[in-house]
Order: structure tokens, then sequence, then C-alpha cells
């Protein structure tokens, strides 16, 4: 807490994320409640539900590719405005009567917000690095990931209690997660040449970098740090059974949403709420 307080840099930048992650934390658990309204439930919260955790199989790749970025902070910026204008569009959607093609428009958009939201994340390390002392920098990590914690526990809780108070105006939801990106970035841009000299923002990167050569080259060096973990069975199990849990613990979530759509006397207070109490326990 102390270099938030004491670092301007550190405090400006933890503000603007603090900002976006409210918006996009809190309308994670949004889709899987209006899919509840579709024709077919139990098909589009199984959908919503498998869109929700899939990001979560890209992480590495979205690191990867986030590492490959000339200008971190740029790059922060343009993500901010590309997440407030998609969430826009949700809104303009979530007006239209509900519909399958509309439906999975929204999945998609939804799933594209992550997995910028991921990219973020890993940005974010580059820029914490340059703009705080490297004694600070376990204290700096400590405290975004503490808040990032502590608002996938409470944020989908909060989301569905807030939806329930705008009567599940899915619409305006949305528009408020908009306006919260949008004023991240107002306030990153603002003070944009605070962060124009720091180092992570002037990378150089081979000439042939892009989307498809770094997707060819991140495969290239999965396969050949594959073959590197062979040598090490002992670490290879322990990610291996590590990996099991994950994939275990995505499936369930995915079924136990289904499952409240069946068993209603297991339903406390809404169905939101029980699906984000479930996710914390």
């Amino acid at each position: 807490m102390t270099v938030f307080v004491h670092n301007f840099q550190y405090r400006l930048f933890m503000i603007a994320n603090i900002i976006s992650a409210l918006g996009s934390t809190l309308f994670s658990i949004v889709f899987v409640i209006y899919a509840r309204h579709m024709p077919n439930p139990t098909l589009a919260i199984g959908l919503a539900s498998f869109v929700g955790v899939l990001p979560l199989f890209l992480d590495i790749l979205i690191g990867y590719l986030s590492d490959q970025s000339r200008n971190h902070f740029q790059q922060q910026l343009i993500n901010r405005l590309v997440q407030g204008m998609l969430f826009l569009i949700i809104s303009a959607l979530l007006l239209d009567r509900v519909s399958w093609t509309i439906f999975i428009v929204l999945l998609i958009m939804n799933a594209t917000c992550s997995l910028i939201g991921i990219y973020n994340s890993y940005g974010a390390i580059a820029i914490i690095k340059d703009i705080v002392q490297s004694a600070d920098i376990a204290e700096a990590e400590g405290f975004e990931t503490g808040f990032s914690s502590t608002l996938e526990i409470t944020g989908g809780l909060i989301g569905a209690t807030l939806l329930a108070f705008f009567n599940y105006n899915y619409s305006f939801f949305a528009l408020l997660n908009s306006v919260s990106f949008f004023l991240a970035f107002i306030l990153l841009f603002y003070v944009r040449k605070n962060f124009s000299n720091i180092s992570s923002s002037h990378i150089v990167i081979e000439k042939h970098s892009g989307i498809v050569f770094n997707v060819k080259e991140f495969i290239h060096q999965i396969h050949s740090n594959f073959g590197l973990l062979k040598t090490f069975p002992d670490i290879t199990k322990f990610i291996g059974v590590f990996a099991a849990f994950n994939l275990f613990d995505a499936g369930q979530e995915v079924l136990l949403n289904l499952s409240l759509v069946e068993q209603r006397q297991l339903i406390f207070v809404n169905y939101g709420y029980t699906v984000a109490l479930v996710r914390n326990v």
C-alpha cells in the first residue's frame, strides 16, 4: 500500500486498472444470467459458461503475444478504447429481442473483451517494473494481485446484485461497463506523457514480427519447452496434475450452472446470485 500512496505514476496506472477491472469483473456473470432467458436455456447457459472459461485456455498464448508489444503503455490505451467500444456495441445489441444470432455475437464480443483484459494484465507487469523501484516491485505486484483476487471473489456477487437492482436491464449494465473502460482510457491518455520515456514504451521487436509470425514462434517455443520439460519428470508430473485440476474445475463450473437451471430448489435469492456464490465456493 505504501508504493500506491507515494508513487504517483503507479497510483495513476493502478487507478485506471481498477476502474476497467471493475467493469469487466462485474460483467463476467451477466451472460450466464442472460442465457437463462434464451429459447433453449440449457444450451445457452452451456455455451455462455464454456465461453466464460475459454480465455483461461488461451492465457499462455495471450501472455506471449503481450510480450511482443513494442509499446506496452500505448497498447493499454488502445485496448481500453477497443473494450469500451465493444461494450458500447454490446449495450446496443442487448436492446434488441433475444435471438440466437445476437446471442452468439454477444458471446464472441464478450470473449474478445476478456482476452484483451488478460493481454492488459500481462502488459501491466512490464509497465509496473519500469515505474516502480526494484525494491518495491514485489509490493506493487502484490497489491495488484491482491486487488484482482478480491475482485474475482466478490465481482460475481456484486455484479449479480447490481443487475437485480437495475431490474435486469442488461443493456444499461453493459453501458456502465463501456463507461468504465472509457474513463480508464481518458485517465491514461491524460497522463500519457508521464509514461512516454519508460523502457517498456520503446521495445525493439524483429521486423518479421506479426500475429501469424508470433503464433508460429509461440508453437515452436511450446514444442521446445515441452522437450525440455521432459528432462524434469517430477516437475512434469506436478504440472500435469495441476492442469488436470484446472480442467476439472472449469468443467464443474459449466455443469453447476446447468444444474441450477433444473434444480430450482437450490436457488438462493436468485439464479445469478446463486451462480456467483457457487463460483466463490
